[in-house]
């Protein structure tokens, strides 16, 4: 229970996305990114809503990285927007021992897969196959939604402070627990560092978001937890397998309430 309450706060970029269920294989042509520079809105909130919204453009590879005491996380991935598919790994080092975590998206079917036993009803190392139209609240498993494959665009509502600090560069300060909570903490790990948590954010020629940080600051005797996730690879084929059948286990009901909280 503790490694799905782990997974996810700390995951650095999931997505749920909708849509009718995809074929086994979803494979995308590559599109042509932009080459030309695109004048940055003036306004620095427009900038930023651009630059997530940019993302949705062309197909786009995401890595990420977290830390809080002595745990660690990397995830890498593949998005396909215009296909709603999505596949991302996750490994998360604390004590010395290190576990992964797969995640795949095809149309409105979720798949996760723990390599140790962490789900409740699914063996380790079995993919758990999730309905997305049932669950409530898609925050719950790290994700975003339909329309905004990098889920960054929940940040925007609850910024509270935005200033330009460079071109292609931006920063402010942004509480995360509004919203139903932006970033899932349902064991209450992060405390209250999460109404003032910093974010700075990067865009490329393009307008694209490339890069944002964002930092809980310590607080009531939690450490700081900060994310870096980058965003690369615009315009480059993406392939998104379904897991084996029979690798895959349909989710018990206790984890849909599991991920509904």
């Amino acid at each position: 229970m503790r490694v799905v309450r782990m997974f996810a706060a700390l995951v650095t970029a999931l997505t749920f996305v909708g849509g009718c269920g995809g074929s086994g294989t979803e494979k995308s042509g590559a599109v042509p990114a932009a080459s030309s520079t695109v004048q940055a809105p003036a306004d620095p909130k427009e900038q930023l809503i651009a630059g997530i919204k940019a993302l949705n453009s062309a197909t786009f590879r995401v890595a990420g990285s977290s830390a809080l005491n002595s745990v660690s996380t990397t995830s890498e991935g593949v998005a396909d927007p215009a296909r709603r598919a999505m596949r991302l790994t996750q490994s998360m080092s604390a004590a010395g021992r290190t576990t992964k975590t797969d995640f795949v998206a095809l149309g409105t079917d979720v798949y996760l897969r723990y390599d140790v036993p962490a789900l409740p009803g699914v063996p380790a190392g079995r993919w758990a196959h999730l309905d997305g139209r049932r669950l409530k609240s898609l925050r719950a498993v790290g994700v975003g939604g339909p329309d905004d494959l990098s889920g960054r665009l929940a940040l925007v509502d609850a910024l509270t402070s935005i200033e330009r600090t460079g071109p292609g560069e931006l920063r402010g300060t942004v509480d995360l627990s509004k919203g139903g909570g932006l970033v899932p903490d349902p064991a209450g790990t992060l405390g209250t560092g999460l109404k003032t948590a910093q974010w700075q954010a990067r865009f490329d020629p393009q307008g694209r978001l490339a890069w944002m940080s964002v930092t809980v600051p310590a607080s009531g005797g939690v450490p700081a937890l900060t994310t870096d996730t980058t965003y690369s690879g615009f315009g480059e084929p993406v392939t998104v397998e379904r897991p084996p059948p029979r690798d895959t286990v349909e989710a018990p009901e206790s984890l849909y309430k599991l991920f509904d909280r």
